[in-house]
C-alpha cells in the first residue's frame, strides 16, 4: 500500500482540526490572513507540497503547531479544544451534535449575544427577501427563474436561522438554573 501525498495528508489534517474547532473556511482564512481558495485546495488535497509559511499562518488559529499539520503526532480527538465560543458562521456550518457542544458549554451572556447577531441577521435577511420580491415583480418577464432562486435561497436562510436561534434559546434556562445551583 502507498502512502498518501504529503499534501493530501496535510488536507486531511488541516480539515479535521479546522472542523473539530467549528470553523468555517472564511473565519480560518480570516484569522490566519490566508485567501479562502488556498484553505480549500490544501483541504482538497489540490496543493502537493504547502508553503511552510501558509501553514505556520493556519497553524495559529487552529491552536497547533505547524508540526502537527505536516504529521500528526497524535489522534485528532486529543487535539481537540473544549469548544469554540459561538459564532454565526460556525454555528451556520456545524452539525447538530457540535452545535449542541457549542451552546452547552456557553455562558449565557455568549448565547444572548449569539441571539442578537442572528435575530439581526433575521431581520437584514427578511428585508432582503422583500427587496428581491418587489424587484422579481418588476422585472416578470426578465430573469424570473433567477430571482426566484434568489428568493428561495433567502427563505431556506432565515428558516435556518430561526432554527439556531430556538436550538440557543433553548438552552438559556439550562444555564440559569445551572447557575444557580
Amino acid at each position: 500500500m502507498t502512502e498518501a501525498k504529503p499534501g493530501a495528508r496535510i488536507g486531511r489534517t488541516l480539515r479535521a482540526l479546522r472542523e473539530e474547532r467549528l470553523l468555517s473556511r472564511p473565519v480560518l482564512a480570516e484569522r490566519a490572513g490566508v485567501n479562502f481558495m488556498t484553505i480549500d485546495h490544501i483541504e482538497r488535497g489540490l496543493v502537493e507540497r504547502p508553503r511552510r509559511t501558509t501553514l505556520e499562518k493556519l497553524a495559529g488559529p487552529l491552536g497547533v503547531g505547524v508540526n502537527e499539520l505536516i504529521d500528526p503526532a497524535r489522534p485528532l480527538a486529543q487535539t481537540r479544544p473544549e469548544v469554540q465560543a459561538l459564532e454565526l458562521t460556525a454555528m451556520f456550518e456545524a452539525g447538530p451534535a457540535d452545535r449542541q457542544r457549542a451552546l452547552e458549554a456557553a455562558t449565557p451572556d455568549e448565547i444572548e449575544r449569539y441571539l442578537a447577531e442572528v435575530e439581526e441577521h433575521k431581520e437584514s435577511s427578511e428585508a432582503e427577501i422583500v427587496k428581491t420580491a418587489v424587484e422579481a415583480n418588476r422585472a416578470r418577464d426578465e430573469l424570473h427563474g433567477g430571482y426566484q432562486q434568489s428568493l428561495q435561497q433567502r427563505v431556506n436562510y432565515v428558516y435556518k436561522l430561526g432554527r439556531l436561534r430556538a436550538e440557543a434559546e433553548s438552552h438559556l434556562p439550562t444555564h440559569a438554573s445551572v447557575g444557580a445551583a
